[in-house]
């Protein structure tokens, strides 16, 4: 059976290679995102909603828009890619920070919290995932001089502190939620180096035979499971292991 699927956290032009390959997977699929006039996609099927991060009530908009479309939302991304954001967000100045704090922290917060609230509301089966792409901070690439390539990429303290924010959050809402017969909590990890993440095509297929070898699962997973972030390539939801 066709599903929807609604994906925040990825904006416009990053966002598209997963979005069309989720669609092509079957999805019906919608995408939060900061407002664009173009977005790069090529497919008709994907609907782009324009999301004001900062905002508590453009997050209630953006989860009716989404159920509005399609009648139902059955599974929502939340995807933090840090090194997306260490390109938008590569200087280290005061000013820089309420405009990080919107896109990397806020956002994600007010967002999840409505998506929960909704589909307690609406009382019907749903998962909400979280997926988090690392890379390489300051403080590591201080330690290990060696890491320091041509092409590395590193988290500046501004944007390394919000991943372990979302982090952190992802793990306190599943320990919250684990216990909830009809929502599920999906952690998913994974940095630069795996193959899986290298491309989002290759995550998107990945994620869409994972998410439905999750469905035939007779029983939820434990709390321990659902607590422990499952690396990007795993073969089925019984193969978790920890993302750092």
């Amino acid at each position: 059976m066709a599903k929807n699927m609604l994906i925040a956290g990825k904006d416009f032009p990053d966002v598209v290679e997963f979005a069309e390959s989720m669609a092509l997977a079957g999805y019906g699929v919608s995408v939060a995102s900061l407002p664009v006039e173009n977005t790069g996609l090529t497919s008709k099927d994907i609907a782009v909603l324009p999301w004001n991060k900062g905002s508590a009530l453009a997050a209630r908009s953006v989860v009716i828009q989404a159920e509005t479309r399609t009648g139902t939302v059955d599974e929502y991304v939340l995807y933090f890619d840090t090194a997306s954001f260490c390109q938008r967000f590569d200087n280290l100045r005061a000013d820089t920070c309420t405009l990080a704090a919107d896109a990397m922290v806020l956002s994600y917060q007010y967002l999840a919290m409505e998506i929960l609230n909704r589909i307690q509301q609406k009382k019907e089966n749903a998962k909400l995932v979280f997926v988090l792409k690392t890379c390489l901070s300051e403080k590591e690439g201080a330690l290990n001089p060696t890491l320091r390539t041509a092409n590395a990429v590193f988290a500046n303290p501004i944007v390394a502190s919000a991943e372990a924010a979302f982090a952190t959050f992802a793990e306190n809402i599943a320990s919250m939620y684990a216990e909830k017969g009809n929502i599920s909590i999906v952690l998913i990890s994974g940095d630069e180096e795996n193959e899986v993440m290298k491309k989002d095509s290759s995550f998107a297929s990945w994620l869409t035979s994972y998410l439905e070898s999750y469905d035939q699962l007779k029983h939820k997973p434990n709390l321990k499971n659902t607590l422990t972030w499952v690396r990007a390539g795993a073969k089925n939801p019984g193969g978790f292991s920890l993302f750092r």
